[in-house]
Parts: C-alpha cells; sequence; structure tokens
C-alpha cells in the first residue's frame, strides 16, 4: 500500500511538473503506456501520463521508466511501457 502511494504521489508531482502548456518537439517527449486492465489485449493501449519537461530527452525517459518500474515492482498484473513522443490515437 505504502508502494502504490508513493507511485501516486510521484506522478501527481511530476503531472504538475510538466503543465507547462507549451508544446515540444516529440523527440524529447516520452508517454506511459498500460495494457487493458480488463480485455488483456497487448494491442489495446491507454496513456497514463506524458513526460515533457523541457530537459533533454534522457530526463523524461528515465522518468518515464522509472514509473513504468515502480508500477510492475508493485505487483500489478497490467503491464506498463514508455514510447517516445506524445499520445495519438
Amino acid at each position: 500500500m505504502q508502494r502504490l502511494l508513493l507511485i501516486i504521489a510521484a506522478l501527481a508531482l511530476l503531472a504538475v511538473t510538466g503543465c507547462g502548456g507549451a508544446t515540444r518537439d516529440d523527440a524529447n517527449v516520452w508517454t506511459l503506456y498500460r495494457a487493458s486492465a480488463v480485455s488483456g489485449d497487448p494491442i489495446t493501449r491507454y496513456q497514463v501520463a506524458t513526460f515533457d519537461a523541457p530537459d533533454p530527452a534522457p530526463y523524461n525517459k528515465q522518468n518515464c521508466e522509472m514509473i513504468a518500474t515502480l508500477w510492475k515492482e508493485s505487483g500489478a498484473q497490467i503491464r506498463y511501457w514508455c514510447e517516445q513522443g506524445h499520445f495519438h490515437l
């Protein structure tokens, strides 16, 4: 439970710090996705968070991968992963 609260706090902090509103180059943006919790369909993906801080791409990638790893370590049965760029349908 404590780990879940840590994950939620980290996501909230990253969401607040990433609210610049400016459009950024996709090369510096990373998006965290999760698989469907209901169907388990590996093709269906849902956006969890977008990491678009004005820092270089490695910063955003590392933060995205850190949150994905925290979800995996929390025992989540859903797959989480990061992809470069903004979320697109």
